[in-house]
């Protein structure tokens, strides 16, 4: 790695001048070139390879003080959430670049993706600890597109939604509950899996997710809603709703026959059948 420029070393309030920083970022760039390389068929943006090489922003500086704040947010898609969410703390330009970073989808087939493994681009909230992470990145890392939501730990649960079931609420009063409209400021969201998860009752901001791909939510009793709430998620490919208390025509499923391609209902109370109901056609998963 070349040595720091001087000017980056001294130290300015808020701004990149530290050595961890341009290590950080270097490191990034270094991850981002060579995974570019290594997929010539890729379908990349050749743009992203002319940016990383001339990025004229900021009077040609050549410190990563000069780096515009997309060319660092591509720099920083190439890596992994945990490693995004480390590099935030090096600087401003950083945490700033972060909040519009877009992590690449990725679909899981036991192997890496075109940039990042699956691991590293979905988060699993299955603990608490885990759901403080999801709070956090809700402002540092907004831009995230895939989740899934689990059982986060004895005695601990989500607030309750609209129309809960009585019967549990009251059944986990004393348990420690957790705030779950953060969620909501995911607005890049492209897939949501809600398996087992302790949701009781209605969440209107489940279904407002404008580019939402592939929705599962298996196994979530108390969780309720309707297939007329699909209509907040007009780009759904894949819906999954597996044990799940779901009530509504299949008719409804007709506001989706632009998009929607599969779907998977099971064990869920619902009225209508795909071969009658449906105008269009979608496969079973």
């Amino acid at each position: 790695m070349p040595p720091l420029p001087k000017k980056t070393r001294r130290s300015v309030n808020g701004t990149c001048a530290n050595d961890t920083a341009w290590a950080a970022a270097a490191a990034a760039a270094g991850v981002a070139a060579d995974r570019i390389v290594d997929q010539p068929n890729s379908n990349a943006d050749d743009g992203i390879v002319d940016s990383l090489l001339d990025d004229n922003s900021a009077d040609n500086d050549p410190t990563i003080n000069g780096m515009s704040n997309n060319l660092t947010a591509t720099i920083l898609g190439f890596l992994g959430y945990k490693d995004i969410m480390r590099s935030r703390i090096c600087c401003r330009k950083f945490r700033d670049a972060a909040r519009t970073t877009i992590i690449p989808w990725a679909e899981y087939d036991g192997k890496n993706s075109y940039s990042l493994s699956y691991e590293s681009q979905f988060l699993v909230v299955k603990s608490v600890q885990k759901h403080k992470v999801m709070v956090a990145m809700s402002t540092a890392l907004p831009n995230l597109q895939q989740i899934s939501l689990y059982h986060i730990g004895t005695k601990h649960n989500f607030c309750d939604g609209k129309d809960p079931d009585e019967k549990k609420a009251a059944s986990t009063a004393d348990w420690t509950t957790h705030e779950f409209q953060m969620i909501s400021k995911f607005t890049k969201l492209r897939s949501l899996t809600i398996f087992e998860s302790p949701l009781n009752g209605r969440y209107p901001v489940l279904f407002k997710f404008p580019l939402l791909q592939k929705l599962e939510i298996k196994y979530c009793r108390s969780l309720k809603w309707d297939l007329n709430t699909l209509t907040g998620l007009p780009s759904l490919k894949e819906l999954t709703a597996v044990n799940a208390s779901l009530k509504g025509s299949i008719k409804s499923l007709s506001v989706l026959k632009d998009t929607l391609e599969k779907v998977c209902i099971r064990n869920c109370e619902i009225e209508g059948d795909f071969m009658t109901s449906l105008p269009f056609h979608v496969s079973s998963l």
